[in-house]
């Protein structure tokens, strides 16, 4: 993960310059996003693993952007697919960088059983241009599954990086 987030973070710095950005009511957003995904299993111990996301969000105020997001997650034991849902309230809207907080809620499919996931998120958007930016944020998850998979799986923690293309 340090390996994708540090070139990354480089990046954002060399190309940002004095770009004056933010964001509007109106405004559409696309991300693309890799984390590491650190899962803590009740029954079973736990993993890390790499997880891939691809997002669409519209921003219904100033602050407030509401959007959809799915992605995959592919680990040692299982594969893991979810849809969802998400929230999010933005500070400093004009800034460079925008920090965010906000929440997120989905279905999951995975090998070992359907289910649904929510929790919190918080974060920054740096633009790098007008309309580009990279961002990083560090989600929560908790996780509940039919039958008794719900006591094997409880929680997520992942940290997120990825860039996000403003239209």
């Amino acid at each position: 993960m340090k390996r994708f987030l540090v070139p990354l973070l480089v990046l954002a710095f060399a190309l940002a310059g004095t770009t004056s950005a933010g964001v509007e009511k109106s405004d559409n957003e696309i991300s693309f996003s890799a984390s590491y995904l650190y899962t803590d299993y009740a029954a079973a111990g736990s993993t890390d693993t790499t997880a891939l996301e691809i997002g669409f969000g519209h921003f219904v105020t100033d602050n407030w952007q509401l959007g959809i997001a799915v992605g995959g997650l592919w680990s040692e034991g299982y594969d893991e697919y979810s849809i969802g849902a998400n929230a999010k309230y933005h500070f400093n809207t004009q800034g460079q960088i925008v920090p965010y907080v906000g929440a997120n809620i989905g279905f999951v499919d995975a090998d070992y059983g359907d289910g649904f996931v929510w929790g919190p998120v918080i974060g920054a958007k740096f633009f790098v241009t007008q309309s580009d930016n990279v961002f990083l944020f560090l989600e929560y998850n908790y996780l509940i599954y039919e039958g008794d998979i719900g006591d094997v799986l409880d929680e997520q923690h992942a940290l997120l990086a990825g860039i996000g293309f403003k239209f």
